[in-house]
């Protein structure tokens, strides 16, 4: 395959196509140029939150290995991640904006040789397996293929086992003259370290009382070893009672610092939790819709109870974990201070335990954020299916339900086997070397007291120390193995925590001092927007003006925008070029409290939660003027439809299943005249009732005086409009009343005619329930 494009790359012959979309295409094979001299380079892991972000987070991986250190998210964003992933065209040019050179190539297999013409794969390289899906290419080390992949972790296998997956296609990568290191260090450090900041003195008082008690484990040593000298051998024993007593005095203080240590820190650890947890929903809420596009919504929620986790590794593991060091390191003083000779078995001890700590740090790598990844995909199914249960039961679906999530039951399960496999020997080891670190000391002591170079009471005195010495290092190591399983939640908590929250909800204007009315105008001017980057828009050159207290509706067919051109009028998305205007000024220029409480946005998926109509309506605001919401109601021919279920206080179930989908949208629309807005934008938000209360409904509207935009596919909702606007492909194709556009030939005429074949009306995709009064 000819080089991908980038800034500093030639043009390809053929863009592979996205990672998560389809088989790609490449040109003719290409062998590598003379002096290639890399073969293996160790990257760093850089786990993908979902399937499409493998080409975001490859790039990242590959930034890293050359010491420039990015998010996934800042990835994500220079790659133009969609919701149908990355293309490697489009992760080349991405690299050349942060000065790597690319250049893609298509490999082919040659079996007669060792390597089967791996050796032509640039390293590190990004490519394409099956899924497809990108993976980092390491290179080739003492006979394997070193693959870094987002989903599955770092691991290696065989030249054959590698050609079983590998697509042919590799996008290399070298530093040009333009490149930069940099980016954050240690960014788990920076991040556990900010979590903990304001925290610092509670923590830190805990931890000095942990440390403190360190030193009475140390004197009930010395006490014995005097006991043991004065009392047994030399007969003294009016020493007996005070020696006694002072042992019983050490094991109270033990006793009482633990207990305020431990007080301290579950202090702390309620407030982190609370405090952490509540910051990171409050960030998620504020993130811009086009994110939640791309991410499993059941697997976010689930994310919320990871800062509880991470939590208690911050206050318990941390605070146990700096009492273990020292407590590690005053008893290590007074073994050496005892017998210097015997103090070298815990130090090799003590060293042999970093060590497998580190070789189960390596084993788990990538794996634990597989573990972690593959839960939250499980959950999100689980999540997807039972909110939708109505949906799965109508189709009979529930095997394949149960199918999906137990496939990812069966691969987390698997996952976490792996994990336990891989460090079963290093994470056995500091037990095993613990019994054998004694059992040494005291055959050498023994050794010691024969030859008469060491005491008894100084021989027992160093195996309580000994023990004293070898439990904190233990500790110490098990912390340091929490530590993996944090960094993969971590990565999965920084996902909403680096992204950026959606600029409407970062106000740059003060509040008026009074309240501001606005008059209905609407204008959206030279509006371009799409949901992919490095596709051509889904919308382009859309230019309307809706005039105070006009109508309007916008018709076209399946897939042409109309949805999006809500959107963007609602404010839910923002456009990348152009402008949308109220009252003649930009929306940014309006502080966002005016712009909310008189903008109504009612959109085709109805969006009613657990509670009651009051708090449906309200969403939570005790401010809301009662007199305004029976108006509301009243308007969306709601108001007897709630008074025969008990008033404002009636209840709604989960997902509003005791209501009907007639019922539902009108208590949606309720609920955006609750605000006493005047621009309503409305998709599709009458699909669901009968033509005489879709009827009332409107006039209702119209005697309010508030501008509308209208998306329907009914002709009553689109002949009742002042203006008919017509999108086709994205653009504005026709518009005019809707009488003057139905005798005239073009698009509006040829959707009539589809309309009036198909029988006129449209029926609603929510199904009626049944409610309790209606059986």
């Amino acid at each position: 395959m000819r080089p991908v494009r980038t800034a500093a790359v030639e043009p390809p012959a053929t863009e592979p196509r996205t990672a998560n979309s389809g088989a790609p295409k490449a040109a003719a094979p290409q062998r590598p140029g003379p002096g290639r001299k890399r073969t293996y380079l160790r990257t760093p892991v850089v786990p993908q939150m979902e399937e499409q972000d493998c080409g975001a987070a490859c790039l990242a991986v590959v930034l890293g290995a050359f010491g420039r250190r990015v998010t996934l998210n800042e990835a994500s964003r220079a790659c133009g991640v969609s919701r149908d992933g990355v293309s490697a065209a489009a992760i080349a040019r991405a690299a050349g904006r942060y000065g790597l050179q690319a250049r893609g190539r298509r490999v082919v297999r040659r079996e007669g040789e060792r390597l089967q013409g791996l050796d032509a794969v640039p390293v590190p390289s990004v490519v394409l397996v099956t899924g497809p899906h990108f993976a980092v290419f390491e290179g080739v080390r003492r006979g394997r293929v070193h693959v870094n992949d987002p989903a599955l972790g770092s691991y290696s296998a065989t030249p054959a086992e590698f050609w079983d997956s590998f697509a042919g296609i590799a996008v290399g990568f070298e530093p040009g003259p333009d490149f930069a290191p940099g980016g954050r260090r240690f960014p788990l450090l920076r991040s556990l370290g900010s979590r903990m900041r304001p925290y610092a003195w509670p923590m830190l008082a805990a931890v000095l009382v942990g440390m403190l008690m360190t030193l009475p484990g140390v004197a009930s040593a010395f006490l014995l070893r005097t006991y043991l000298a004065t009392v047994v051998n030399g007969g003294a024993t009016d020493w007996a009672l005070p020696l006694t007593l002072a042992g019983a005095a050490v094991t109270a203080l033990v006793l009482a610092g633990n207990w305020l240590r431990s007080a301290m820190v579950n202090r702390v650890l309620e407030a982190m939790a609370a405090r952490s947890s509540a910051a990171f929903l409050w960030k998620m809420l504020r993130l811009p819709g086009a994110f939640f596009h791309r991410r499993q919504l059941g697997g976010l929620v689930t994310r919320v109870q990871l800062n509880d986790g991470l939590a208690n590794l911050l206050s318990y593991r941390v605070a146990g974990a700096a009492s273990s060091l020292a407590a590690a390191t005053v008893h290590l003083a007074a073994l050496l201070w005892l017998a210097p000779r015997l103090a070298a078995i815990p130090l090799a001890v003590a060293a042999l335990d970093v060590l497998a700590l580190r070789s189960a740090d390596r084993r788990r790598g990538g794996t634990v954020h597989r573990l972690h990844a593959e839960g939250h995909k499980r959950d999100g199914v689980a999540f997807a299916g039972v909110s939708a249960i109505e949906t799965v039961k109508a189709e009979g679906a529930e095997d394949a339900l149960f199918r999906s999530w137990a496939g990812w039951q069966a691969r987390a399960a698997h996952t976490g086997q792996q994990v336990a496999r891989s460090v079963l020997v290093p994470l056995s080891l500091p037990g095993a070397l613990n019994s054998a670190a004694a059992a040494a000391a005291v055959i050498a002591g023994t050794a010691l007291l024969l030859a008469g170079t060491l005491s008894f009471g100084t021989l027992l005195a160093f195996l309580l120390l000994l023990n004293g010495f070898l439990l904190p290092v233990s500790q110490l190591v098990g912390t340091g193995s929490e530590f993996t399983v944090a960094r993969a939640q971590n990565a999965l908590l920084e996902d909403i925590e680096t992204s950026e929250v959606d600029p409407y909800l970062t106000p740059v204007l003060d509040a008026p001092a009074e309240p501001v009315r606005l008059r209905g105008e609407l204008e959206l001017r030279e509006l371009e927007f799409g949901y992919d980057p490095n596709r051509p828009p889904a919308l382009t050159g859309i230019s309307l003006r809706i005039a105070p207290g006009e109508w309007v509706a916008v018709v076209g067919g399946s897939g042409s925008g109309k949805s999006t051109l809500a959107r963007l009028a609602a404010g839910v998305l923002r456009p990348w070029k152009g402008e949308v205007l109220l009252d003649g000024r930009p929306r940014d220029d309006w502080h966002r409290a005016v712009v909310t409480s008189q903008v109504a946005y009612v959109e085709q998926q109805l969006r009613l939660f657990e509670g009651t109509v009051r708090e449906n309506l309200t969403l939570w605001d005790p401010s809301a003027d009662e007199d305004a919401l029976h108006r509301a109601l009243a308007d969306a021919e709601a108001a007897e439809l709630v008074r025969r279920r008990g008033g404002l206080d009636a209840r709604i179930d989960e997902d509003a299943r005791n209501w009907s989908g007639g019922e539902r949208q009108r208590l949606e629309i309720a609920r955006a005249l609750a605000l006493d807005p005047v621009l309503v934008v409305l998709d599709e938000a009458t699909s669901a009732l009968d033509a005489h209360t879709e009827a009332a409904v409107n006039t209702h509207l119209r005697r309010r005086g508030v501008s509308c935009l209208v998306l329907a596919h009914r002709l009553s909702t689109i002949r009742a409009a002042d203006r008919v606007v017509v999108i086709r492909g994205g653009r504005i194709v026709q518009q005019g009343p809707p009488a003057e556009l139905a005798e005239q030939d073009g698009p509006y005429r040829e959707l009539l005619r589809e309309s009036e074949n198909a029988g006129t009306t449209r029926t609603t995709p929510h199904q009626p329930v049944r409610t309790e009064e209606q059986a």
